[in-house]
This record gives C-alpha cells, structure tokens and sequence, in this order.
C-alpha cells in the first residue's frame, strides 16, 4: 500500500496495522527540540524466520562494510545444540571449540578460504545460560592492516548485560 501512497493513489489506510491499532503521536514543532519523542511499543521477539544464514552458529548479518561486519545469532539450549549438550555446574555452556567454529565461519567469506591463522586467543568469559534463558551472541570483525581484530559478545533479550567472551587476531594463511 505504501508504493500506492507513494504513486499518488487513494489509500484505504484501516486494516493495514494488522490488528493493531493506531493512535496519533506528538512530534516537535522545533526541529532541534532538545525533547525526545519514541513511540513506546512492547518488545517483540524477533521471529525464527530472520534465520538467514545455513550456518547453525550464525543467523544473520547486521552489518557488512569494508570497515566492519558483525554477525548476530539468538542463542539457547532449546535453539543451540552445541549448548544443550555441553553442561557445566547445571548451565548450558558453549564449548571452546564451539568458538573456534564460530570464528571459521565468520572469517571464510573475507578470507574466501577456510585457511587461517588465529593468533592471541583469548577466552574471556564462558557463554552460560540457564535452559530457560536465550543469549543474542555478536561476532564483530575489524580489519587492522592484513589482519582482522575478531570479538564474540553476548546479552540478554533486553540487549543489557553484555559479556565480552572470547577476542583474537585472524590472519589469511598464504599457501607456500
């Protein structure tokens, strides 16, 4: 309906909300008002259907850009296998060669090789997670010079409550 808007059409605008419905919000009359005004919703979680990655570790690309990519995955023990069977103290834990998979996958479309050289790995913290908790898990990939500067963080839902988990250098491994 929007492209009919936009073609200068008539839009029957009732029903397009589907089901929800709409309600007028105050916006400044000053552009540079100091005011903020966010409509307020309630969270939704994200669907399933944003899967868009075939790699089980990654679920999509947030950002990809010759400074920066950054990978997002929803992690829990009833969606992540690698943690549902891998406990530790009652939690699901994400085993250290669970990262070294995360960080294959994530690199070999940069590298277009699956051929790398991980250097100054280092675990920071361990992904845990009750069997009822969901984690969003980010890898953030920085090129620095012929290398990438590579971090695997995570969060609650809420976005709150980040925990950096694991960081190293990645360098392209040339055949000899």
């Amino acid at each position: 309906q929007m492209l009919a808007y936009l073609r200068g059409e008539n839009v029957d605008w009732h029903g397009t909300e589907y089901g929800q419905t709409a309600r007028r919000v105050s916006l400044p009359t000053y552009p540079f008002e100091k005011t903020s005004y966010w409509v307020k919703t309630q969270r939704a979680s994200i669907p399933v259907a944003l899967k868009q990655l075939a790699h089980p570790l990654l679920d999509r690309v947030l950002v990809h850009t010759r400074d920066c990519c950054v990978y997002e995955s929803r992690m829990s023990a009833e969606r992540t296998m690698e943690l549902r069977e891998h406990k530790l103290g009652g939690h699901s834990t994400l085993a250290g060669t669970v990262y070294i998979e995360l960080i294959r996958a994530a690199m070999e479309p940069l590298l277009q090789s699956e051929k790398m050289e991980l250097c100054d790995l280092v675990f920071l913290a361990p992904l845990t997670c009750s069997d009822a908790e969901e984690r969003i898990v980010q890898t953030v990939i920085l090129p620095k010079g012929e290398e990438w500067h590579l971090t695997v963080q995570s969060s609650g839902l809420d976005g709150h409550d980040s925990i950096p988990h694991l960081e190293t250098t990645v360098r392209r491994v040339t055949e000899e």
